[in-house]
């Protein structure tokens, strides 16, 4: 079982007309988020090499957040939201130490939201660790 439950402060700029001198200025607001999945594992290591062992995991997710409607219309004041956004991640990852870091994650918010979040976000992370054996 995956959970995550915290606060934190995010950070934005009002938009506007470019005659508002609020225009630019940086506002921050408490946002609430919470994920709930599952996280598979299991054992990963190098053929040839006991040394090298590490993981390969599989992990779903429901993500969602909630910030004070008023606080998010401060920054973008031409949306209505209810401040409630939510989606899901798939992801894939294998780790082996001193060779390979591999991680794929895929984010989408399900809501039709108010702001351009409807395109899914790509994560691609990859390590490798070359090897020379000199004679």
């Amino acid at each position: 079982m995956l959970y995550h439950i915290g606060e934190r402060i995010l950070t934005g700029y009002r938009t506007g007309e470019p005659s508002n001198p609020q225009t630019g200025k940086p506002t921050n607001f408490l946002n609430g988020f919470g994920t709930l999945g599952l996280y598979f594992q299991t054992g990963a290591w190098e053929r040839n090499q006991a040394k090298n062992v590490g993981i390969c995991w599989l992990a779903t997710r429901y993500i969602s957040s909630y910030s004070n409607p008023k606080q998010i219309m401060d920054f973008l004041p031409d949306i209505m939201t209810t401040g409630f956004y939510h989606g899901y991640s798939i992801g894939f990852g294998v780790e082996i130490n001193n060779l390979v870091n591999i991680k794929v994650i895929y984010y989408k918010y399900v809501k039709q939201p108010e702001l351009d979040y409807s395109f899914p976000i790509y994560q691609f992370s990859f390590n490798y660790s070359l090897k020379i054996n000199y004679v």
